[in-house]
């Protein structure tokens, strides 16, 4: 239980980060979706459950601070989670290059999808290559980031692991 807190609340603050602080270090309009990097972790190395219920929550909060319609980075956010539940039972998980080429695909899916749902439920959005760049360079940078996220939060699980196990003996 106290890990499940503990992503919620390593989630919320990362999402404060994003929103907030993480203006400052983006390439243009291009800020890494930390979030997104969480749930992809979460699917990665999570059971189902506790996950399917974080990345809920996790997907709720980004839905409050987005302005976007209700529902969609959770739709979003489950999707990419279950994904990455399905995609886990097929490779070797703890390689960092599959790691780095799993973030990719998914970040640049999850942005194409959302820019997909916004266009078709939404104002009109024009399709413009500047967009598409923004996609490929959100990925990017996504996959720039995520490896060294992932790496702290193997660290955390692995601390919560060995609390657990101590605690039983």
């Amino acid at each position: 239980m106290k890990r499940f807190f503990f992503f919620l609340l390593l989630g919320w603050l990362l999402l404060i980060l994003q929103i907030s602080l993480l203006k400052f270090l983006s390439l243009g309009v291009v800020i890494p979706n930390l979030v997104l990097l969480i749930v992809l972790y979460l699917g990665l190395f999570h059971q189902f459950r506790q996950g399917c219920a974080l990345t809920f929550c996790l997907g709720y909060m980004m839905d409050l601070f987005s302005g976007g319609p209700p529902g969609l980075y959770i739709f979003l956010y489950l999707g990419s989670f279950s994904l990455a539940q399905l995609i886990r039972e097929m490779f070797y998980l703890k390689s960092r290059l599959f790691q780095i080429i799993f973030i990719l695909i998914i970040s640049l899916g999850n942005d194409f999808f959302l820019f997909l749902l916004l266009w078709i439920f939404s104002s009109p959005v024009s399709l413009s290559s500047s967009l598409f760049k923004g996609i490929i360079f959100q990925g990017i940078y996504n996959t720039a980031v995520g490896p060294f996220l992932f790496l702290f939060l193997e660290r955390v699980d692995q601390r919560f692991l060995e609390n657990s196990l101590g605690e039983s003996l």
